[in-house]
């Protein structure tokens, strides 16, 4: 009699224990799935951040770190003006840095490059007075 109350206590506990690991389990999958997801989200902030970044700038953090830029506006202004693009070429503002202090760092549209001394010269295939 006395060995069959320790086995049933035996199987009682073991029985008990297989419950609480169990419950573990599920609690390490619900834990994992949540830092997952969140790892997952701040993965996909950050992709964001470096394509708006980089379609804006041309640098994937934007952290220009001073480097002169005008070359490539220019040459994307030259390709907006060749294709057409009054919107882009018109209205769409540039991140524009220097590499000289003549000139102020800011943002500017293909239009307003055009009166300051940096290579790009008037498009004459667009008229962006239709745009006003």
């Amino acid at each position: 009699m006395k060995k069959e109350m320790n086995t049933m206590k035996i199987k009682n506990n073991f029985q008990a224990f297989r419950f609480y690991k169990n419950l573990n389990k599920k609690a390490d999958t619900s834990v994992n799935f949540i830092i997952a997801v969140i790892l997952g989200i701040t993965v996909l902030v950050i992709a964001i951040y470096m394509i708006y970044n980089y379609t804006n700038t041309g640098s994937w953090f934007g952290i220009a770190g001073g480097k002169d830029n005008v070359a490539a506006v220019v040459k994307s202004c030259q390709l907006d003006c060749s294709s057409a693009s009054s919107y882009n070429y018109c209205t769409k503002e540039r991140k524009v840095t220097f590499a000289d202090s003549t000139h102020k760092n800011g943002d500017f549209t293909c239009l307003a490059l055009e009166v300051q001394a940096i290579g790009l010269e008037k498009c004459t295939n667009l008229d962006c007075t239709k745009l006003g």
